[in-house]
């Protein structure tokens, strides 16, 4: 099904205080605030205007909650989509309770740090599919890039150039440079971000990178795109990163 838009329900943090400040927030901008970056910095963003920081109680304000369990347990009846934007460790269990109640998710990349929470997610998603047609979605921008459906048509186009791209024709061989320019952002230099358990610098600069190449040689969809055969037959891959004497960093 398609919707035109969605209704915030409810906030989960185990922070108490910081799932009942961001509930207020998205109150707030239901009720005409505005978001605007704090200090001049773009990572840092604040709600204003209209009912923000009024702590209303209105029956459709958003509820906050410490638990998953308990969110489901409270509002499940009205909620479609459970949104997870956990660090990755953490989203097996989430992603499966949410699935195993019938709920779309929709799951901030990367999908796990380990290949046996990933199969698991990726078995709970089938039978949920299967039992009640939910779907499991990854949250990751990359697919939508700008310059890289350009390059992606770019490479199409090859044959233009004599190099040949079309059946009969070798293809070409080239060489794809991705630099991240900063990492992590400033708006990223949080504990987690940084340990080697939640994905390093992988979970953040590589799941974008691993996208753009998948997106770039595959014979699959590209935003809407017909389907096509590959564009390329073998990858490699080196991701470099500094690094010093902390087995965490």
């Amino acid at each position: 099904p398609e919707s035109t838009g969605c209704v915030v329900r409810g906030i989960v943090d185990p922070d108490k205080k910081r799932a009942r400040e961001l509930a207020d927030e998205v109150s707030s901008l239901r009720s005409g605030a505005s978001v605007t970056s704090k200090g001049g910095n773009k990572y840092r963003s604040h709600v204003v205007g209209a009912g923000s920081g009024s702590g209303s109680t209105a029956v459709d304000d958003v509820r906050s909650f410490q638990s998953l369990d308990r969110a489901l347990s409270s509002v499940g009846e009205d909620i479609d989509v459970v949104y997870i934007g956990t660090p990755p460790g953490s989203h097996r269990p989430l992603v499966e309770r949410a699935l195993d109640c019938g709920k779309h998710v929709l799951l901030e990349k990367p999908l796990a740090c380990t290949a046996e929470d990933a199969d698991a997610i990726v078995a709970a998603a089938d039978r949920a599919k299967e039992r009640f047609g939910s779907v499991l979605a990854m949250n990751i921008g990359m697919r939508y890039n700008a310059a890289l459906k350009e390059m992606r048509r770019l490479i199409l186009d090859y044959d233009e150039f004599g190099l040949g791209t079309k059946e009969g024709n070798p293809g070409f061989v080239g060489k794809l440079h991705l630099h991240f320019r900063q990492w992590p952002r400033e708006w990223q230099t949080q504990p987690w971000c940084a340990s080697r358990s939640q994905g390093g610098p992988c979970r953040e600069v590589g799941t974008h990178f691993f996208s753009a190449l998948i997106e770039l040689a595959s014979a699959g969809n590209f935003s809407g795109s017909s389907p096509m055969r590959p564009l390329v037959a073998q990858i490699k891959a080196t991701v470099s990163f500094p690094t010093d004497d902390d087995p965490e960093d």
